[in-house]
């Protein structure tokens, strides 16, 4: 039993450790201390003999305390709460902790505070737990910062409710679990806290976790937060999306200038530039203008905040006007990087880069300009991409083009889907008639065709385009025209509910989500077609229009690699399903050298050589597994916890899902191993192997090794390998069936194994052809689902899949009815 008390240091609370430079000695010195009573020295001569915990931490308690000295030697206590400590002493870890984030001694050091409190923590120790969850939720104590390691800790101990919804609130607002919304945040909400109404709000709005899509209780919710500005700006902004509708009343514009006004002064970004454009549409521009430089003064200018000032100040101040269009360009607007490029000569490559960005953001006048460049240098195909991109972002009058275009090419299905688009809006005609102002002649030429028809007033309008010359530079009009005709439009189109149809892809329809279990389907012109629950409300739904090309699948979304250089991630509207926002930039900026997921996570590798992980914690969604909350798979110190997670950030070489795990391979050849059960092989797998195989259906992987050999494992079964095969040259899993690996050899064999029953190809693939030869083995998506895809030696595509118990060999024969989804550029090109 203990015979000291630390609770004078608990008392206290904060830290982290670091030895002295030889402690034991320190410690038999200090036994000789004149000021012990003899029947302390006596006591601690006997235990340091055993070399115990004990021992160590009475020492720390007296230098702590001063009990025997002349006084307290904090210095010393701290050394010898870390000798205690190593020596297995929790309470004593807990001590060196508060020494180290409370400053006692010249060797504390907040950063290295981790280890000692997580071993407390570990050990239950009062307090201790709270620490850490906050340490992981704040990246405080030299923890690595992860909101889902945090949450693990607060759910096994005794955190302040406070404390729990401050995780909850800091978890994305669109995406919170369910667990957040009906323990923490709407009883927060009824309780009449601003920011947790807020969230609520945006869960009807939006329609989320299974919530039905309700734009008036999201307003109560809205309403309910008060003067809390984002809850504002959320009132007016939906008021401001529904400008031109029948219904939009005075009263509702009124409500709306008034709310968005509020919003702004509440300091909210987006109110006042939104604020602004009311303004500027009603004839207002000295309004705005002064609302806008307000906003600069209190630093509440965004970027497209910066860049109407440069609009609205180019004819009297134009030097000021000059320095906000920088401004706004070095932030990113779409409009300002278009503009600054077209100042620049036309062939430097400084000048396309801008503009590229620009198209990318969505600029459609920086889509035409790229599709003029490919045009001028004979690349059709390129330009056909942009042009296709323009009519996806609702440029009418590209949709009109690319209609006719697809019907001289005999692309029936691409013309009548495009026809609709044009013939669907009853505003093409005047966008025609605004835009041929623009100079930009393909316009123009059209729009003197329709009028030419006519008398009387569009009689004088084709004399006027008539007697018109190209603008020296018609972008730049055509950009301010094309964003004075969408700027409320446009808004529309990022406000949910709704879903995207093939019918009427931009059309916002008050309507609950289709939340059946369809997978998007692809067309060959790109064009997605997906329900509402596949759109994440904050992305506009342009790019599901065109362009996307081959795929990658996450636990409950895609990954699209598009024809313009750039990616799209879509995912459901549940929580877990949206990466952590740096996660999410990097994947549509970079794209994934390779994705994969279990039933809970995903995981992508990236060409740098790290990885970022996703989704439910214990299925590997955090590498940081917090599995030491259970008994059964404890690790023993904070580096095995976060071993993988350091490791995770360089030099991974290849990926792979297995049942609520994953596996990276490192470039010296080491499998790492994350997820509840890794314990059973340390997070680590040492040999010399150069790919890995392995589905999220499945508790069992396999890894070809660097001589050939094909080495698996059973989660359950530890650490030891079952050899199935010598030298392959490629072994992939094949999903949902038996535990089977397809493996292809350097003559391209194909040899099937099932490594739970031991079958041989005979027995799973009865039909295949065994003098077949084939060239190309990969996973695949085909409705929904990994599928291995074999390329045989003429090019042609085929797939396995389960059948009766049995597996079948499929032919590919048309990837829209099968809506097969190829998961890299270069297999995709077998299907052109």
């Amino acid at each position: 039993m203990r015979c000291f008390s630390i609770f004078p240091i608990i008392a206290a609370l904060a830290g982290s450790p670091s030895l002295a430079a030889d402690p034991l000695s320190e410690f038999k010195n200090e036994l000789q201390q004149p000021k012990l009573s003899a029947e302390q020295r006596l006591t601690l001569a006997e235990s340091i003999t055993k070399h115990t915990a004990w021992s160590a931490g009475a020492l720390a308690q007296f230098y702590y305390t001063g009990e025997g000295l002349e006084s307290p030697n904090k210095d010393r206590a701290l050394a010898m709460f870390e000798l205690s400590a190593q020596l297995g002493d929790a309470y004593s870890a807990y001590s060196a902790f508060l020494g180290h984030i409370q400053g006692w001694s010249s060797q504390s050091d907040p950063s290295k505070a981790a280890s000692y409190l997580w071993q407390a923590a570990k050990a239950d120790i009062r307090q201790s737990r709270m620490y850490l969850a906050e340490g992981y939720r704040t990246g405080n104590y030299g923890l690595p910062q992860d909101l889902k390691a945090a949450m693990q800790w607060a759910y096994t101990t005794e955190v302040p409710p406070q404390m729990h919804l401050d995780m909850c609130l800091q978890e994305d607002p669109l995406y919170l679990s369910q667990h957040c919304v009906n323990e923490w945040v709407k009883p927060a909400a009824l309780q009449g806290d601003a920011i947790a109404s807020y969230r609520m709000g945006l869960q009807f709005q939006h329609g989320i976790s299974m919530l039905t899509p309700d734009l008036n209780e999201a307003n109560t919710w809205f309403e309910k937060a008060g003067n809390y500005g984002p809850a504002l700006f959320a009132r007016g902004d939906l008021l401001f999306a529904q400008q031109g509708n029948s219904f939009f009343t005075k009263d509702d514009s009124e409500q709306m200038k008034s709310l968005l006004f509020t919003a702004a002064q509440a300091g909210e970004l987006g109110a006042f530039t939104e604020l602004a454009y009311v303004m500027i549409n009603g004839g207002e521009s000295d309004s705005a203008l002064m609302l806008l430089s307000q906003a600069d003064i209190v630093g509440s200018c965004d970027a497209a905040c910066k860049y109407q000032l440069s609009v609205l100040l180019e004819n009297g101040e134009p030097e000021n006007a000059e320095a906000y269009l920088q401004s706004a360009m070095s932030e990113g607007d779409a409009n300002a990087l278009l503009e600054t490029a077209l100042k620049q000569a036309p062939d430097l490559p400084e000048t396309r880069a801008k503009i590229y960005q620009a198209a990318i953001k969505g600029n459609v006048t920086a889509m035409l300009w790229l599709m003029d460049r490919a045009n001028e240098s004979g690349d059709k195909e390129q330009a056909i991409i942009w042009r296709q991109e323009a009519a996806a972002f609702q440029d009418r009058y590209s949709q009109f083009e690319l209609a006719l275009h697809a019907r001289k090419e005999h692309w029936y299905e691409a013309s009548s889907y495009w026809r609709s688009r044009n013939e669907f809006s009853n505003r093409f005609k005047d966008d025609v008639n605004v835009l041929a102002d623009s100079g930009r002649s393909e316009v123009r030429e059209d729009a003197i065709q329709y009028t030419k028809q006519f008398s009387g007033d569009l009689k004088k309008r084709y004399q006027e385009l008539n007697a018109q010359h190209d603008e020296p530079n018609y972008y730049l009009e055509h950009n301010r025209l094309l964003n004075q005709l969408k700027r409320v439009r446009f808004r529309d189109y990022s406000l949910s509910p709704w879903r995207i149809v093939a019918e009427a892809p931009d059309v916002p329809q008050i309507e609950a989500y289709n939340r059946t279990d369809k997978v998007p389907r692809r067309y060959k012109d790109g064009r997605l077609a997906v329900d509402g629950s596949w759109n994440p409300p904050e992305k506009l739904p342009f790019k599901l229009l065109a362009n996307n090309q081959s795929v990658q699948q996450s636990h409950c979304g895609y990954l699209f690699n598009r024809a313009t250089g750039e990616h799209l991630l879509i995912h459901r509207l549940k929580g877990g399903c949206r990466p952590e926002p740096s996660i999410l930039a990097r994947l549509e900026q970079e794209g994934a050298k390779k994705l994969v997921h279990n039933d809970a996570a995903s995981a992508a590798l990236f060409d740098d050589g790290s990885v970022v992980t996703w989704g439910g914690a214990m299925a590997g969604g955090s590498p940081i597994l917090a599995a030491s909350n259970f008994e059964d798979s404890a690790y023993q110190s904070l580096d095995d916890e976060i071993k993988v997670y350091r490791r995770l950030q360089a030099n991974i070489v290849d990926i792979a899902p297995v049942q609520s795990h994953f596996l990276a391979l490192d470039s010296s050849g080491n499998i790492l191993l994350w997820g509840p059960m890794a314990y059973h092989f340390g997070s680590e797998i040492k040999g010399e192997y150069q790919a890995l195989a392995a589905s999220p259906d499945s508790d069992r992987f396999c890894a070809l090794s660097r001589n050939g050999d094909v080495d698996c494992w059973d989660l359950g079964g530890g650490a030891s390998p079952r050899v199935i095969a010598h030298n392959k040259a490629r072994v992939m899993k094949v999903e949902g069936t038996f535990d089977t690996f397809a493996m292809l050899d350097e003559n391209g064999q194909l040899t099937l194994q099932s490594i739970v029953m031991n079958q041989g190809i005979n027995d799973l693939l009865p039909t295949i052809d065994k003098s077949k030869r084939w060239k190309k083995l990969e996973q695949v998506v085909v409705y929904g689902r990994l599928r291995t895809l074999l390329i045989d030696t003429d090019d042609k595509l085929y797939y396995i899949k389960p059948n009766h118990q049995k597996l079948e060999l499929k032919s590919v024969h048309n990837t829209g009815e099968e809506t097969l989804f190829i998961t890299s550029n270069e297999t995709m090109a077998y299907l052109n």
